[in-house]
């Protein structure tokens, strides 16, 4: 199987239990208060946070920079013009530089100094 096709089949699995979390938090937000409502928001809580991992690495192998701002790491992608090279997190919305960086490096002129 070539690299992009098996990446793109662990894009649509993941996909898929994307959607199946949704379909489960629907069941338990319709259960009542007790103990089952209770291991079923946990259980959710520990998918998700797999999904996320899981989500967090495929970025990681199409070349995408980790967000390290929370856990799990939220993949970044390419904002702005390209001579910046800034990332942003889809996630949290850090950005990588941050725009006040950027600002600096631009403004810096090695003459005046």
């Amino acid at each position: 199987m070539e690299p992009t096709s098996a990446i793109t089949a662990i894009s649509g699995v993941i996909g898929i239990f994307d959607k199946m979390w949704k379909m489960y938090k629907d069941y338990s937000d319709k259960l009542s208060n007790g103990k089952e409502k209770t291991e079923s928001e946990q259980f959710l809580n520990e998918a998700r946070a797999n999904l996320q991992i899981a989500k967090a690495q495929l970025g990681e192998a199409l070349g995408h920079i980790l967000c390290r701002y929370h856990f799990p790491p939220g993949v970044m992608v390419r904002i702005g013009p390209d001579k910046n090279n800034q990332w942003q997190c889809i996630d949290c919305g850090h950005r990588k530089p941050s725009d006040s960086e950027l600002a600096e490096e631009s403004s810096y002129d090695e003459f005046s100094a």
